[in-house]
């Protein structure tokens, strides 16, 4: 998985330029635009933060079963995982998914596939929390 290696810092840097709340996100060599829907101020330009916390989480889930998958020698051909998360203001209280899963797998690989999404690296770090620092200035 990549970025999962123990000890390895990943960095993503964020730009607002004073376009309503539209922020362009870098990551891996590419750009992401985040935005937020007009009732929110936003111009609706990309998905919200939380948008794309739930599209990380999802595609952490599909790729850690395709990859137990491969490594099994199991046909899978595809999967499909829907998070829907609950909350409580502006926190993400919890969160519920679907899995179904493609290809000729008897019931016992499915139901193992189930329990495999569930143990992708972004699932247990959303479980267990994480050690933020305080933000700091950048340096000019």
């Amino acid at each position: 998985m990549s970025g999962a290696e123990a000890g390895v810092s990943r960095s993503v840097v964020a730009r607002y330029s004073g376009d309503g709340v539209r922020t362009e996100v870098e990551v891996g060599g590419r750009t992401i635009t985040a935005d937020e829907p007009a009732e929110q101020g936003g111009g609706n330009a990309g998905p919200t933060p939380f948008e794309l916390l739930y599209g990380s989480l999802g595609a952490c889930m599909v790729v850690t079963a395709a990859m137990y998958a491969r490594r099994k020698g199991w046909p899978l051909t595809g999967a499909e995982l829907r998070i829907d998360g609950v909350h409580e203001g502006y926190r993400l209280a919890s969160a519920r998914s679907e899995v179904r899963f493609e290809g000729d797998l008897t019931a016992a690989q499915v139901e193992r596939l189930r329990q495999i999404v569930d143990r992708c690296p972004v699932h247990q770090t959303l479980e267990q929390g994480v050690v933020f620092e305080p933000t700091t200035l950048l340096g000019d």
